[in-house]
């Protein structure tokens, strides 16, 4: 069977995909398999792509080629690929001048058993979650193409003990995490109930979390500067969260599960506390509905999953007090800015039929609105012939959660066709960020839009 392979152009601006993976969407603590069905799991596989691409990105048209090379046997993956690019000026010198940028050749490195329960990958962080996701929230270590991180990612879960662990590169990793989880009654109960209860224990960080408010550094008061990869200088320092969480998944009936759950976090010096309610509906066969709430009382200081999908551009650039400071602010000085204490919560809905669709929406309120988001997203899925997907992501509503349009605005459309065993056609649009290297923007995460289609070539290197 010929696996779909997206260039790493179409991964990248897809990054708000991974639907029911944020915790407030269903199946956030489910297993879910990576790559073939289990049926295949064992089978050996090699393959060889080619795939040409072209269209228009941030004004101005781009076009290239990508050769790519995976195998495995087992759950065991390697897939390395070769993306070339070009604009008006040539050959794309910004997606080759950093370190980690070279961290593209390598699409993944990693073992996945049968269940999914056990993963470990080297490849970009996508749609990263701990626990319920007050601290880390769908957490995305590629922002934009120019900026490209190779991190790493584990899954080992146990009936009575596991954990999660992410880092959001190989080379020099700046944002860490990790949560471990442990089954106490587990030995006294183990296939009823009272065994389920779990508690966990999460850190997260960003080891060099900009703190920069408008002006770079205190050397320079007055103006940015540029910093060695394109973006503005900082002076950074870490920033750390801690997490302390309780659950209890109880099926009352075996089509229905109910997991309350509360926890308690920190990130720097202030607190918050949380308490939500999961309930999951096998309607019929490979069918599921799942609904999901949460209530957060936060202290200033605290944002209820503040590492999310785009914290990787937020960090340096929250798009806020653009007429008050020159240059970008940190979303660490936001944060500062919330007012004392307040109220927020989550609500998320998650519809999936195996194989077929998965749609998911969820809503995070804050009642400092620059923190309020909406996520959605839809899959539709035709075994070995079709893959649609559509996201969209909102964040920041005006301080008092007024303000109608939002201050980060994203969405994407891809959808990748086979046309005939060997030959498939791909096309995608996104609304995404980039950085522009001049104009008044300079050195800060901006909108613009990306079109591209192109066609790829699969070959088989084993005999079925």
């Amino acid at each position: 069977m010929m696996r779909p392979y997206y260039s790493i152009a179409a991964v990248f601006l897809m990054f708000l995909a991974g639907a029911a993976h944020a915790s407030q969407n269903p199946g956030s603590d489910k297993s879910a398999k990576s790559g073939s069905s289990e049926s295949e799991w064992g089978r050996p596989f090699a393959e060889l792509q080619f795939s040409g691409v072209a269209g228009g990105s941030h004004e101005s048209w781009r076009a290239g080629f990508d050769f790519a090379l995976s195998g495995g046997r087992d759950g065991f993956e390697v897939s390395v690929i070769a993306p070339i690019r070009f604009d008006p000026d040539g050959f794309r010198m910004r997606e080759w001048d950093e370190p980690n940028d070279f961290g593209r050749l390598l699409s993944r490195f990693g073992w996945t058993d049968r269940t999914g329960q056990f993963d470990v990958s080297i490849k970009p962080v996508q749609n990263f979650n701990l626990g319920m996701g007050n601290l880390v929230s769908m957490f995305n270590g590629v922002i934009d193409g120019d900026h490209f991180r190779t991190g790493v990612s584990a899954r080992l879960h146990w009936d009575v003990a596991g954990g999660d662990l992410f880092l959001d590169g190989v080379a020099g990793p700046s944002v860490i995490g990790g949560r471990v989880y442990f089954r106490p009654l587990w030995f006294v109960d183990r296939s009823g109930q009272i065994g389920r209860l779990e508690i966990g224990a999460s850190f997260a960080g960003d080891i060099n979390a900009p703190s920069n408010l408008g002006a770079s550094t205190p050397e320079n008061p007055t103006s940015s500067v540029p910093g060695p990869n394109g973006l503005v200088a900082t002076d950074p320092s870490p920033l750390t969260a801690w997490s302390i969480d309780v659950s209890w998944p109880v099926r009352p009936a075996r089509a229905i599960q109910i997991k309350p759950w509360a926890s308690w976090s920190r990130i720097g010096w202030s607190d918050a506390s949380h308490v939500g309610l999961e309930l999951a509906f096998n309607i019929r066969s490979k069918v599921v509905l799942t609904v999901t709430g949460r209530y957060d009382f936060m202290e200033s200081g605290f944002v209820t999953g503040y590492f999310d999908n785009i914290y990787m551009a937020d960090r340096y650039d929250f798009n806020a007090f653009r007429d008050a400071a020159e240059g970008p602010v940190s979303k660490r000085v936001v944060t500062g800015t919330s007012r004392p204490a307040r109220h927020g919560g989550a609500f998320g809905v998650m519809v999936g039929w195996d194989p077929w669709l998965t749609t998911w929406i969820g809503a995070d309120v804050d009642q400092y609105g620059a923190f309020s988001r909406i996520r959605a997203g839809l899959t539709v899925k035709v075994p070995d012939r079709l893959l649609l997907t559509g996201t969209v992501y909102a964040r920041g509503f005006g301080i008092d959660g007024r303000q109608r349009l939002a201050d980060r605005i994203f969405c994407s459309v891809a959808a990748d066709v086979t046309v005939w065993k060997y030959i498939g056609v791909f096309a995608l649009y996104s609304r995404d960020l980039f950085v522009p290297d001049s104009g008044s923007d300079r050195f800060r995460y901006v909108s613009g839009n990306t079109g591209l289609a192109g066609v790829r070539f699969s070959f088989g290197l084993l005999k079925d």
